[in-house]
Parts: structure tokens; C-alpha cells; sequence
């Protein structure tokens, strides 16, 4: 080992500048490229985990209703982002899957998307249309709204209350041995502040809770936020501010 070094050296010392980073390159590209490879992948890694760490999912909305613009989405999402318990490092998230039949190639990547986000356990809530309901239902990825209904009552007790008669019961055949059951699987937005706010239109949307969702808290903050006056008053309250001005 130690000749071979010496060698090498030797034919270092030979060479000008040129042939030098020449030969180096030629010899030992393969251990250089595996280097630099490393440190880059070491170094974006090193980012994400410790410098610059993405934000994480405090909540995760599957818009199914309507269309809507993109733009009108990311203004819900900001409304929303007052339930989060760290602005810095936590968002709520309000995608659109809309599953369009018309488009077979759109329609296969949304489900995609939409199942491999139910899957890794990061989706929480539905907002969709009554026909919606029934066919997610049927489907079995949407749980009765108890839980959701329940942990509102220790958040937002006015509002808990407004519910009773928002609640929507669906009645579907879990399995074709069993006779049909009905349960409460979803509830109306009808008339939502939140949603009047940011420029949609609530008549027919509902909104539903993922099977599997473990979110059950965040997502009861968010029905509070949908619910409530909160945003009535702030849009008085800017009214009067642009009149004074």
C-alpha cells in the first residue's frame, strides 16, 4: 500500500496543473462522484431534519364538492390556519379530489392521491355534496360524526348545540349479509360564515369525518371555525374600518 502511494505521488510531482487534475479525475472519478453524492444527499437530509424541517399536517381537508378556484381553497386554508396551535411550524391543509369520471387519466391519479393519503393515515375530513355523502358512505371511508359532535361539546358549547339539526343520516348496507343500517355520517355547512367569507356558496355542502382519521380534536376545531360567527365579525368590523379611513 505504502509503494503504491509512493507511485502515485511520483507521477503527481511529474505533472503540471492540467495533467494532474486530469489524471486525478480520470483515476478517481467513481470515489469522487460517490463523495459528492453522499454530502449532497447528507446535506439535504441535514435541512429538512434539523435546519429547515417542513410543517407539519395539523389538519387535512379532501374538498369533494363543486368546483371551486384553487386560489379560493388556499384563502380557506388561511382561515383556517387560526385553529393551529404553532403558526411556525403546523398548517391545514384543503385539497381538492374531485373525482371526475369525464377524465379517466385526472379521475385515476385524484384517486390515487386521495386513497394514499387516507392509507398513511393523513386525511381528515370531507367537504361534499349530499350525493357525495351517500357514495362515500357506501364506501366505507367515512365513520359516523359522534366523536366529531362530542368533542365539540368541551370546545364550543353554543355551537355544539346548533347541530342537532344539522346532522345527516344516511342508510347503507355494510355488508350484503347484514340488513341495512342508518347512521349519523355527516353534517351540514348550510349558511357557514367561514365559508360565505372566503367566496363559496354552502347551500347543499357537508362535511364528513375520515374512517380512519386520529385527528378528531383538530377536526372538531375546524367545524367550530366553520360554524361560528367568528368571521361575520371580523368582516363588520373591517367594514367599519374602510369607513372611517
Amino acid at each position: 500500500m505504502k509503494t503504491k502511494f509512493n507511485e502515485e505521488r511520483a507521477k503527481l510531482v511529474e505533472m503540471n496543473k492540467k495533467d494532474k487534475l486530469h489524471y486525478i479525475w480520470e483515476y478517481y472519478k467513481l470515489h469522487i462522484s460517490v463523495i459528492l453524492i453522499t454530502a449532497i444527499v447528507a446535506g439535504g437530509l441535514i435541512n429538512v431534519w434539523f435546519i429547515n424541517p417542513p410543517n407539519q399536517t395539523y389538519l387535512h381537508i379532501a374538498w369533494q364538492a363543486h368546483f371551486v378556484m384553487p386560489d379560493t381553497l388556499i384563502s380557506l386554508e388561511e382561515h383556517l390556519g387560526e385553529i393551529v396551535q404553532d403558526h411556525d411550524s403546523q398548517d391545514v391543509l384543503v385539497h381538492s379530489y374531485i373525482l371526475d369520471p369525464g377524465d379517466p387519466e385526472r379521475f385515476m391519479a385524484v384517486q390515487t392521491m386521495l386513497f394514499g393519503s387516507m392509507t398513511a393515515g393523513d386525511l381528515d375530513l370531507f367537504i361534499l355534496c349530499r350525493d357525495g355523502v351517500q357514495a362515500n358512505t357506501e364506501g366505507g371511508i367515512l365513520r359516523p360524526v359522534y366523536e366529531l359532535v362530542d368533542t365539540l361539546a368541551g370546545i364550543d358549547m353554543y355551537v355544539h348545540n346548533e347541530i342537532g339539526n344539522r346532522i345527516v343520516s344516511v342508510t347503507f348496507t355494510p355488508d350484503e349479509s347484514q340488513p341495512p343500517i342508518t347512521e349519523s355520517m355527516a353534517i351540514s355547512l348550510y349558511g357557514s360564515p367561514l365559508l360565505e367569507a372566503v367566496g363559496i356558496n354552502s347551500d347543499g355542502l357537508y362535511i364528513g369525518l375520515v374512517a380512519n382519521s386520529g385527528r378528531i380534536y383538530e377536526a372538531s376545531k375546524a367545524l367550530q371555525m366553520f360554524l361560528c360567527n367568528h368571521f361575520v365579525t371580523k368582516a363588520t368590523e373591517l367594514l367599519r374600518f374602510t369607513h372611517v379611513s
